[in-house]
């Protein structure tokens, strides 16, 4: 009897051990399930930050290709713009002699003055005049000179940069020179011997004579008029007549 209790009570102390091992193992097993479900969570938030810096680097890529494609766009438009408008077309084009007056009569006119002040610029609008009042030149040349000056002056023409002077020169728009007064033109355009609005030069037939007419200023409240005969000599044109016409 004394040997059946003890068999009893070693199988119940078995059951027991048996019972906490499995406690045992299932809390082993919760605390890897637990340390899986963890790591699982950790890897998906990384390859979700991945997938969004790949979303994000890829909309900054679109974004910098849209970018390139206008800014293209402009450069292509600007380029076929200024080719649009550079040229000058051949009935709107001043033949060489009519530069090479201009610039005769501009170095005259700083050779005058650089005794006086330093010229280092000059200053001149990019169209010709129309001549408002044709008969400034009337009887200034001959009557073939003045027929030319008073045909090629009913319309205003664009200039180019063909002056052939030793200083430096500017093409600007004729508002330049009328909307600045002399303080603020000398400040902008320093050393400069003013800007100047020229005629078209007409010339008798042989090109040996010229006559030009010019608006010399220095601003809107400082302006001056003046018409040239020049004449075609060994070395260019030299300056033959001055009529002086107006000033304010």
């Amino acid at each position: 009897m004394l040997e059946w209790f003890r068999g009893l009570n070693a199988l119940r102390v078995l059951a027991q051990v048996s019972a906490a091992e499995q406690i045992v193992g299932r809390e082993r097993n919760q605390r890897a399930c637990h340390r899986q479900l963890a790591l699982s969570t950790v890897v998906s938030r990384r390859v979700n930050s991945t997938v969004r810096r790949l979303r994000f680097s890829e909309e900054v890529r679109n974004d910098m290709r849209i970018v390139f494609a206008f800014s293209l766009i402009l450069f292509i438009s600007y380029a076929l713009g200024a080719q649009s408008v550079a040229p000058v077309s051949t009935d709107k084009r001043l033949d060489n002699e009519e530069y090479a007056v201009y610039t005769a009569l501009i170095s005259a006119l700083i050779e005058q003055e650089r005794s006086r002040v330093p010229i280092e610029l000059v200053v001149i609008d990019d169209h010709t005049t129309k001549i408002a009042e044709p008969n400034y030149l009337s009887g200034i040349g001959s009557p073939e000179a003045y027929d030319s000056y008073q045909a090629k002056n009913e319309q205003s023409f664009p200039l180019e940069n063909l002056f052939d002077l030793k200083v430096k020169y500017l093409l600007v728009d004729e508002k330049e020179s009328t909307r600045l007064d002399s303080r603020v033109f000398a400040q902008k355009y320093p050393h400069s011997l003013g800007s100047f609005l020229f005629s078209r030069a007409g010339f008798n037939h042989d090109k040996t004579e010229a006559l030009v007419y010019v608006e010399k200023r220095c601003g809107f409240d400082c302006a001056q008029a003046s018409g040239y005969q020049l004449v075609k000599e060994t070395g260019g044109w030299k300056i033959k007549q001055t009529r002086f016409l107006w000033i304010a």
